[in-house]
């Protein structure tokens, strides 16, 4: 008696056996571009069976992922000769099980077979596995000295995630970031981050600018795409520092301000002192009259600023001498 099985994917097959048998394929998810991929077949319900006859096709049995091994199992059929055939590429890798079992056959209740599967190259998509008919066979269960059981076979789809590769350039990030995974009509958000002190330069989708987004969402996907961003520094102006006058101490180093980042002011750290004056912070103008900005205040302009120490006089006092009744002198 020869069977007859094809499926794909890591998936449980269950043959069902209530009032009537079934098999249900129902939906079947794969990792894409991944060989070496198992999934069981298994048999369940009170009937004892003798043999199986299941023929799927994939993808209309020219497209799809690949069958690369098939592992019959020995706990439901007994040791009895078991025979594997795989097919040609082209027909998906079909495979025939040749099954034998005594008159009166097992309860169907245990793994028929484990298959194992190849994606490596295989477009992302939905792939229809179709329980069919093939070369005057019947797919169906056997019971006694081969007696069909009743079936009710239902058709599943086999899906392919599609894979969204995301890439970012330095002094920056994606999120999520490599080659991401995504079924069919799902959709898929990445979150943009750059560094301090830089910005979006340009982010391509498919190898086209969408512009200088920080998040940027595939929709409905149905094909493979592509996302990579790129980075550039912000514009920075120069703070600089003067003494204006002072007789001792040094003006704190030259800062740096990045665009849309405000920048805490210096204190005077080099103990700027001016003989008869005291350190007021510090000023846009040497004579005081321009803005004052207190040492560790926030600069928020994006514009370069020479700031100048600021002196307040220290208060004078007058001393008087008087003769007191001096002759002379």
């Amino acid at each position: 008696m020869k069977k007859l099985i094809t499926v794909v994917g890591i998936f449980l097959v269950s043959l069902i056996t209530m009032a009537d048998s079934a098999v249900n394929l129902g939906t079947i998810t794969l990792n894409p571009n991944q060989a070496n991929q198992t999934f069981d077949i298994n048999a369940t319900g009170t009937d004892t069976t003798e043999g199986m006859n299941l023929f799927l096709e994939i993808g209309g049995g020219t497209t799809g992922p690949v069958i690369t091994n098939v592992n019959l199992a020995t706990g439901i059929w007994g040791s009895d000769a078991l025979q594997v055939e795989l097919g040609g590429s082209s027909e998906r890798k079909v495979f025939y099980a040749v099954i034998t079992k005594d008159a009166g056959g097992v309860t169907t209740n245990g793994k028929v077979a484990t298959i194992t599967v190849d994606t490596t190259g295989i477009p992302g998509g939905l792939y229809p596995i179709k329980i069919k008919n093939v070369a005057g066979f019947d797919s169906e269960l056997l019971t006694g000295a081969g007696t069909p059981l009743s079936m009710t076979l239902t058709d599943g789809t086999l899906v392919v995630p599609y894979v969204i590769t995301a890439s970012a350039g330095s002094n920056g990030s994606i999120n999520p970031v490599g080659n991401i995974s995504v079924n069919h009509g799902d959709s898929q958000n990445f979150t943009i981050t750059p560094s301090v002190g830089y910005h979006v330069a340009d982010v391509l989708v498919d190898g086209s600018s969408v512009g200088t987004v920080t998040s940027y969402e595939f929709t409905n996907v149905t094909s493979n795409h592509t996302i990579s961003v790129s980075f550039s520094a912000l514009p920075t102006y120069t703070v600089t520092y003067n003494g204006n006058g002072a007789t001792s101490g040094t003006v704190p180093a030259e800062q740096t301000k990045i665009q849309g980042i405000d920048l805490t002011l210096a204190s005077n750290t080099g103990n700027l002192a001016k003989t008869g004056f005291t350190f007021s912070g510090w000023n846009t103008a040497a004579d005081g009259n321009g803005t004052n900005y207190a040492e560790g205040a926030n600069y928020t302009t994006d514009a370069a600023i020479t700031l100048y120490a600021k002196w307040t006089a220290l208060p004078t006092y007058t001393v008087t001498y008087n003769g007191n009744g001096a002759t002379s002198g």
